[in-house]
């Protein structure tokens, strides 16, 4: 496994102030970098989901 900065993630997605960056690390892993504009409002992502999980309904085992 090797360390990465912010410059050596590649950009996956761009635009409208909006930066995604992702790229293997190894061992499995990948690490990922944000870049969203001024007062994005990130409340609703953080919030704990209340709807059943996919997996509770089916018996799917993931």
């Amino acid at each position: 496994m090797t360390g990465a900065t912010h410059d050596d993630v590649p950009v996956v997605l761009a635009g409208d102030g909006v930066e995604v960056r992702t790229g293997p690390i190894g061992g499995g892993m990948s690490v990922g970098c944000l870049r969203l504009p001024e007062g994005t409002d990130m409340g609703p992502a953080s919030r704990a989901s209340t709807a059943t999980p996919a997996s509770a309904r089916t018996g799917a085992i993931c």
